[in-house]
């Protein structure tokens, strides 16, 4: 087994043509060191959970609501439409941790479901609707 280093953050962002340079750069992984990938992998399964984000190098799990500060601060008083309130969300996650508009709009669904924020208009595709806060939603801090 082989370990390549990727300067990037995402493997999945770079070309093929990329990725097989940085075939060139391979080390062969001595059998401790697979072993440690193995119960890192081990450890990953069984405590993550289905949130996972990368702090520090190396992979921990996160509450699935982690996120939804964000999107309460992207919220206003004044209505917004539902894509501007997932763009500003997704932009305020950190590089290594960057989430699509399907899992924002996912949390959005449960915080107007749940009452923290009120939504009003269509709702049959991704960001049809507008969207506001709820007068004193008790969801206030963002994550660091």
């Amino acid at each position: 087994m082989f370990r390549v280093e990727v300067p990037e953050d995402f493997v999945a962002m770079l070309e093929p043509q990329r990725l097989a340079q940085l075939y060139a750069t391979r080390r062969r992984m001595s059998v401790s060191q697979r072993h440690a990938q193995a119960l890192d992998f081990v450890r990953m399964r069984e405590r993550c959970g289905p949130l996972r984000r990368l702090e520090l190098g190396r992979v921990v799990g996160a509450p699935v609501d982690y996120y939804d500060p964000l999107l309460m601060a992207a919220c206003s008083p004044d209505w917004r439409t539902q894509g501007q309130v997932l763009g500003l969300a997704m932009g305020q996650c950190d590089s290594p941790n960057l989430l699509g508009d399907q899992f924002f709009q996912a949390r959005l669904d449960h915080l107007i479901g749940s009452g923290h924020i009120e939504a009003k208009g269509p709702n049959l595709a991704l960001r049809d609707g507008l969207v506001r806060l709820v007068p004193a939603s008790p969801l206030q801090r963002v994550p660091s």
